[in-house]
């Protein structure tokens, strides 16, 4: 590996390691040192950004994809821009970032961070990237027609293709000897070797079976200097003549297994589903399309991701919330061998229900209106209700109250938002009716007579607006127009005065009150003549007397 030091350049070499080296002067990285604590000085509010980073997998080969991941931030703002150089003139930009060495070696990394007052910082790693070296099972025999090898599940084929490895994991290939013939013995030579791509090889087992049509039971392998089952093969991870192969040497285990299974193909598992973009509680349609090559299928066993199980050829499901489901259909044939697929369902969220109602029906000017939700969510639940009242009026909860002060159609609308943020609105319009005014009246005296003058006052109010016209009708035919009016009676008698007011709206209301107007008692007076009469004088007395409101009806 390669480490750096102020002013000088050292460079350690791994033993019979080839590759190429990134070396970068201290110089260099003073430089930049230097100018990000002048930037620090500079700019003292702004503290600059911490750059670091971690990479998978940590012993990457020449074969691996090796994944990049940011662990840098920003203590006081938020990181704009990474900037990854990879040691091998590879620049790549982003927070995670994925690389492919093609030689190995070791690469210093270098991750530069820009915070969002334009500060940076930077960090270096060394990265030790070793050769990768593939192994394959090559597979040859000698046989009848229709006679084969297959590795695994793949199709049997006359000449069946390589199985490539690679080192670092384990594989176990199974081997099973097939007649798909329909005569009696047939002999199948099988020739098993390892190698790498160098040229260096070890054959591991040679093998004759004399088979029958249904072959059953294992197979054991007689190798030339290996016993049977599992072996830990040894293979040359540079050059195969090189002067001392053992000092970079790699082991590598390879199982080998004969096959177990009878003269038997496997199902294929398939399925099919709808609709593709389904919603929670809506029926989804899954149809097998999984088929038998050799036989039929006997079961199909459904694994729907979230604990329920179905066991038909053709079923559907349901799901009560919303996410990824891994889908696993797992078939098998009459020869009890099973099959299985895996699909992903997307399934979405259902948005919530947007509903509500009021109180009461037929609302005025100035009542108090009663708003309570009745949305659902049949997935979730509702966690915001938002109401427009339509007169400019925002109001929040599940249930609300609302006065209108003029009367109109007003255009209500609830919005209702769900647990996975959904939203659904739903709009009424609402119609306040006029409040008609209120009408009343006061009237002095109280008990009034004849030809008294009565002064009749309005007491009436519009909660809502405004009166325009007082209408007074006083039970004698005649009529007056005003707020405050006066009328007298001539004649006694019990009076019914109506007023009737309109207000700003065309809305009207009366009201009614019963007046009792009294007689005036008729004024007594007389005279007579002579106006000194004598002794036997005759004397005419005459009455002048009068009733203002009637007539006098007798004299005593």
């Amino acid at each position: 590996m390669g480490v750096l030091q102020m002013g000088t350049i050292r460079m350690l070499k791994p033993k019979n390691r080839a590759g190429r080296f990134n070396i970068t002067f201290a110089t260099t990285l003073f430089l930049i040192a230097t100018i990000l604590c002048l930037l620090c000085v500079l700019s003292a509010a702004n503290q600059p950004p911490v750059a670091d980073f971690t990479y998978q997998p940590q012993n990457p080969t020449t074969a691996d994809t090796v994944y990049f991941n940011s662990t840098a931030y920003d203590p006081d703002g938020e990181i704009t821009n990474y900037t990854w150089e990879f040691g091998d003139g590879s620049i790549a930009y982003g927070e995670n970032v994925v690389h492919r060495y093609t030689e190995p070696g070791e690469y210093l990394v270098n991750l530069t961070v820009k915070d969002n007052n334009d500060a940076i910082n930077t960090t270096l790693k060394i990265i030790n990237v070793s050769s990768h070296h593939d192994v394959y099972i090559k597979k040859d025999y000698t046989g009848s027609y229709n006679t084969g090898i297959r590795i695994d599940n793949e199709t049997t084929q006359g000449i069946p293709p390589d199985k490539n490895l690679t080192i670092g994991e384990v594989y176990i290939i199974k081997y099973k000897v097939v007649n798909n013939g329909t005569n009696g013995r047939e002999k199948t030579n099988i020739t098993v070797t390892v190698s790498n791509h160098t040229g260096w090889s070890k054959e591991i087992a040679n093998y004759t079976k004399n088979i029958n049509k249904y072959h059953l039971g294992a197979v054991s392998w007689n190798t030339t200097d290996l016993s049977p089952g599992r072996y830990n093969i040894t293979i040359n991870a540079s050059i195969p003549n090189d002067v001392h192969p053992w000092d970079n040497e790699r082991t590598r285990e390879v199982s080998i297994i004969a096959g177990e299974a009878p003269h038997n193909l496997p199902p294929v598992a398939n399925f099919t589903y709808e609709p593709l973009q389904p919603t929670t509680q809506q029926t989804i349609y899954f149809n097998s399309t999984s088929y038998d090559p050799d036989g039929y299928i006997t079961n199909y066993t459904w694994s729907f991701g979230d604990g329920e199980m179905e066991y038909s050829r053709n079923v559907t499901h349901q799901y009560m919330d919303n996410g990824f489901y891994t889908v696993n259909l797992t078939v098998k044939d009459n020869k009890n061998v099973t099959g299985f697929i895996e699909k992903t369902v997307t399934v979405a969220n259902q948005p919530p229900n947007a509903e509500f109602i009021y109180e009461p029906e037929n609302p005025t000017t100035g009542d108090t209106v009663y708003f309570n939700s009745t949305s659902t969510d049949l997935d979730g639940r509702i966690v915001n209700w938002t109401w427009d009242m339509g007169d400019g009026t925002i109001l929040y909860g599940e249930k609300v109250t609302h006065q209108y002060m003029d009367d109109g159609v007003y255009t209500v609308s609830l919005t209702v938002r769900d647990d996975d943020n959904a939203t659904t609105t739903a709009t009424k319009n609402l119609l306040i009716k006029n409040q008609p005014p209120n009408a009343n009246f006061t009237y002095e005296p109280a008990f009034p007579s004849t030809y008294t003058m009565i002064y009749f006052n309005s007491t009436s109010y519009d909660k809502d607006g405004n009166i325009v016209n007082y209408t007074w009708s006083f039970g004698d035919g005649d009529t007056a127009y005003g707020e405050n009016v006066t009328h007298l009676y001539t004649d006694d008698g019990a009076y019914n005065v109506n007023l009737t007011v309109t207000d700003d709206d065309g809305a009207y209301s009366s009201i009614e009150k019963t007046v009792f107007v009294s007689n005036q008692l008729p004024v007594a007076n007389f005279i007579f003549e002579p106006n000194a009469p004598v002794a036997n004088n005759t004397i005419y007395f005459n009455s002048t007397s009068v009733d203002i409101d009637g007539r006098i009806v007798n004299w005593t």
